[in-house]
């Protein structure tokens, strides 16, 4: 599953997932990675759904 596909099966806008990060994620960034121009490192995709995951449990 894709960043944008955690994204939106958690029904976050691009603002709204960008805010959830301290710091914010760059808008320009997620927008890069929801269109396949550029992929976020292993690492960072890896805590970006880790983080997902346990706002859903939070929940």
């Amino acid at each position: 599953m894709t960043i944008k596909e955690y994204r939106q099966k958690f029904g976050l806008t691009q603002e709204q997932f960008s805010e959830i990060f301290t710091p914010p994620i760059p808008l320009n960034t997620i927008k890069k990675w929801d269109s396949g121009k550029m992929k976020p490192p292993d690492w960072v995709e890896g805590l970006i759904i880790e983080k997902l995951e346990r706002m859903q449990k939070e929940q």
